[in-house]
């Protein structure tokens, strides 16, 4: 008797668990990709978790680059002028879908210029497709996609 009663305990309590609000599904959004503007496919960012984080965690550091392709040349340039080449730094963190970044550029008359974002990523067919974000700097909302293939087409 005393044998059927814990197996009756054991058996409700893998049901409870099993079927109780206890299941909690983490997403691990997956970001290190090149991402495009949406309405811009000449302005690029190039996302990455840190080291620690290697796209498996639910939160962590996320840095990069933010760049402008040139089509004539296919060259990046800082600005989307084209008039310096390289790449802008971005650092920022991520938490399950939401994610904050700060793009840190030069600027030749007052040293760096700081821009920050905030907003959330979309999921499409389990893979982080877009990130909606708004800019803390000036209010406007950037849409970054992720391209079908490795890269954004620039034209």
């Amino acid at each position: 008797m005393k044998n059927y009663i814990l197996i009756i305990i054991f058996s409700l309590s893998v049901l409870q668990t099993a079927c109780g609000p206890e299941i909690i599904i983490l997403f691990i959004p997956a970001i290190t990709a090149f991402w495009c503007v949406e309405d811009d496919p000449c302005h690029k960012f190039r996302l990455r978790p840190d080291n620690k984080t290697k796209d498996n965690g639910f939160q962590g550091a996320v840095g990069g680059l933010e760049f402008y392709v040139n089509p004539a040349d296919g060259k990046a340039y800082q600005d989307p002028e084209f008039q310096k080449e390289g790449e802008n730094f971005i650092a920022g963190a991520f938490e399950n879908l939401n994610i904050a970044f700060t793009v840190t550029s030069p600027e030749p008359s007052y040293g760096l210029a700081e821009r920050e974002y905030v907003g959330a990523m979309e999921v499409e067919n389990d893979t982080v497709s877009r990130m909606v974000l708004q800019s803390l700097t000036d209010g406007r909302q950037l849409v970054l996609a992720r391209p079908p293939s490795s890269d954004c087409e620039c034209e």
